[in-house]
């Protein structure tokens, strides 16, 4: 809208076929963007996987426990409608240092899940010469999450700049994640 703020918009349909329930549903994502004119700082908000009720298609079987006898029955049910995942995110940026090419970036983030507890994610970026960056990061009041950190490499060849990127996160119970991205721009 301005050289200052922007929002975008994705509509998009949801479909899942696991086990042979099918389920399918609207959603939307909206998302703004602030520069606000006080040094570097930035601001932003958006709301994810926005959209009405869903529920698997068909039905399935359930045990039922009959108190008076302690007899199990089976029943053919249908799947309950459930609410997708929103997530509603707030989030600040700003460089606190900048000399000769350098920039260290601070960034914070609040989330509020729909389906799970609020929380809160800080991250930091060093930016050497605009080509190598080092970042490093830390979510309060996430069960299976906390640290992450990670590196990345932008290289112009000829008219494109090449961009590698790597980050590790550790979590508490799964398989800690790796991802190594690969892109390129004009």
């Amino acid at each position: 809208m301005t050289d200052r703020f922007s929002f975008g918009i994705t509509l998009k349909h949801v479909q899942e076929d696991l086990a042979g329930n099918k389920m399918s549903a609207p959603m939307l994502d909206m998302g703004t963007f602030y520069w606000t004119g006080f040094k570097t700082l930035r601001f932003s908000a958006s709301i994810s996987h926005f959209g009405s009720q869903a529920k698997p298609e068909g039905k399935y079987l359930k045990n039922v426990l009959d108190t008076d006898t302690g007899e199990e029955t089976i029943i053919e049910t249908e799947f309950e409608e459930f609410s997708p995942p929103t997530v509603f995110r707030v989030g600040a940026a700003m460089d606190i240092y900048s000399f000769s090419g350098s920039t260290l970036i601070a960034a914070i983030q609040l989330n509020h899940p729909v389906d799970d507890a609020e929380n809160i994610a800080l991250g930091a970026e060093y930016l050497f010469l605009k080509m190598l960056s080092v970042r490093g990061g830390y979510k309060i009041n996430k069960s299976e999450e906390d640290f992450s950190f990670g590196a990345g490499v932008k290289v112009p060849v000829g008219g494109i700049h090449l961009t590698v990127d790597y980050s590790y996160s550790f979590h508490g119970h799964l398989t800690n994640p790796t991802w190594l991205t690969i892109g390129f721009s004009l």
